[in-house]
């Protein structure tokens, strides 16, 4: 889905607001492994 292609992209080629989109995405990730 679009999330895996956010975390597969390389930041160069992402806009300001998919590069919040992906931070965002990492911090639920990260949640998510750590509960």
């Amino acid at each position: 889905g679009l999330d895996a292609f956010l975390v597969k992209a390389d930041v160069k080629e992402l806009s300001q607001r998919a590069r919040l989109l992906k931070k965002q995405i990492a911090k639920k990730l990260a949640e998510q492994s750590a509960a």
